[in-house]
């Protein structure tokens, strides 16, 4: 495999790796806020939504899908236009190698272009895995 990471706009072809990252969060801990993992179908819906308006960025190792950022509506009264709420997440392989805070500058960038003037999170407390970037 070769070594070399990569950040790209995601494509719908991306879903199943996408998935794959995410699922153990949503069955292992709370970081997602949901239940049940989505099925691919309809996580594959939830990617091509998401992505026709806001920016979704991938991380690659090779190709292979190691991590992704997306930003998505924040709320949805008007005066909340220029915001939206970032996500992230990461292979838990490889968690504190710098490359989330890579994914967030990619898709800040954007946003800046677009001309969003604010980003949101929502972060589950305690969760001692939060970035030191993120934090209050």
């Amino acid at each position: 495999m070769e070594n070399v990471f990569s950040i790209r706009l995601v494509d719908k072809k991306d879903a199943e790796g996408i998935l794959g990252i995410y699922a153990p969060y949503v069955r292992d801990t709370i970081i997602s806020f949901e239940y049940d993992v989505p099925t691919l179908d309809a996580f594959s819906k939830r990617v091509e939504n998401i992505s026709e308006e806001y920016p979704w960025v991938v991380c690659l190792l090779g190709d292979r899908i190691i991590g992704y950022a997306y930003a998505g509506l924040y709320r949805s009264r008007r005066a909340y236009q220029w915001g939206v709420e970032s996500t992230i997440y990461m292979e838990e392989s490889f968690h504190g190698r710098g490359i989330a805070r890579i994914l967030y500058n990619t898709l800040f960038s954007i946003l800046k272009i677009q001309g969003m003037l604010n980003v949101y999170a929502v972060i589950s407390l305690p969760n001692e895995k939060v970035p030191d970037f993120i934090k209050v």
